[in-house]
């Protein structure tokens, strides 16, 4: 199997949201076949890691899901899962705290 390690930057923007987030997350990541896991510097500015899995739908959208650690400050438990929905660099992700937000972003990998 055939492994991409990339390193990475996504810029976001938190819609609905009453809390101030940080915004510019870099990133390390690995993807094997449609398993993908790294590391990123989060919305509370706290290094999460992931691991997951990346199922494509139609050309350039395709959906991530999986576990995620690091947002300890929201009262969450340890890890939580998490949801992505991807088309070309662009990406949409729910939060799971006690706003009912959405996270807008893009973000570009070196190489890419």
């Amino acid at each position: 199997m055939f492994c991409n390690y990339l390193i990475g930057l996504a810029l976001s923007v938190h819609i609905n949201s009453t809390k101030n987030f940080n915004e510019i997350h870099p990133q390390g990541r690995m993807e094997c076949g449609n398993y993908v896991s790294g590391i990123y510097l989060n919305s509370l500015e706290k290094p999460s890691i992931y691991a997951g899995f990346k199922n494509k739908f139609y050309n350039d959208l395709h959906v991530e899901y999986g576990i995620v650690d690091g947002y300890y400050g929201l009262g969450k438990k340890d890890v939580v899962p998490f949801l992505k929905l991807n088309y070309k660099n662009y990406f949409l992700t729910p939060t799971f705290d006690d706003d009912i937000a959405i996270v807008i972003g893009v973000e570009y990998f070196l190489g890419d």
